[in-house]
């Protein structure tokens, strides 16, 4: 299993003799996609392997770290508001995709300082080193799920995905998690993005 998957044709109708997933959940998710394959049930090693980091030592300073993928420039814009709004509260980085991402749209509508370069830390000690992790959809919340962190769901910046994934039953609604929408109401009131 490479990357998170989610209930697409793309991965429908695939063949191995033996596949190796992350959680039991994938494998009704890949029966419901016709796949024919036997299932071992492995955690990458990459994605166990704790530090000492954990939660309370963000007391001081807890950090949200926003996964960003391909959103366009209104979604970075409602993200970037969310930052401003959270900004007594939490430090809000972003760090974008290595592939997905258009980085110079980011770097014009975010601050220096709230950008992580992925090409200058690797994914596990972002994840590390963060109080809680948010995106719409990605593998990082699985990482960050082993790692004990605050997952949070981006249900603001394209309420259509966040909808989309709520019929698909995406996983991470399995897991304890939060909404961006709640965090954000739970501060600024229930200002508009």
């Amino acid at each position: 299993m490479h990357g998170e998957k989610i209930f697409a044709i793309r991965d429908s109708f695939f063949e191995f003799d033996l596949m190796y997933i992350w959680d039991e959940y994938y494998i009704n998710l890949f029966n419901s996609l016709y796949a024919n394959n036997e299932y071992v049930i492995e955690v990458p090693e990459r994605f166990k392997s704790k530090n000492n980091t954990n939660r309370n030592q963000f007391e001081d300073e807890l950090i949200i770290k926003y996964y960003l993928q391909w959103e366009d420039e209104i979604e970075l814009e409602k993200i970037n508001r969310v930052r401003i709004l959270l900004k007594d509260e939490y430090k809000f980085i972003v760090r974008p995709h290595p592939r997905y991402s258009d980085t110079k749209l980011i770097q014009r509508i975010f601050p220096t300082e709230s950008i992580e370069s992925p090409y200058d830390v690797d994914i596990m000690s972002s994840i590390r080193n963060s109080y809680a992790v948010c995106s719409k959809y990605s593998t990082v919340f699985f990482q960050a799920y082993l790692q004990d962190k605050v997952l949070i769901i981006d249900d603001i910046s394209n309420y259509k995905v966040y909808d989309k994934l709520k019929e698909f039953d995406y996983y991470i609604f399995h897991k304890d998690h939060s909404l961006l929408s709640e965090i954000v109401n739970n501060i600024a009131g229930d200002g508009k993005i």
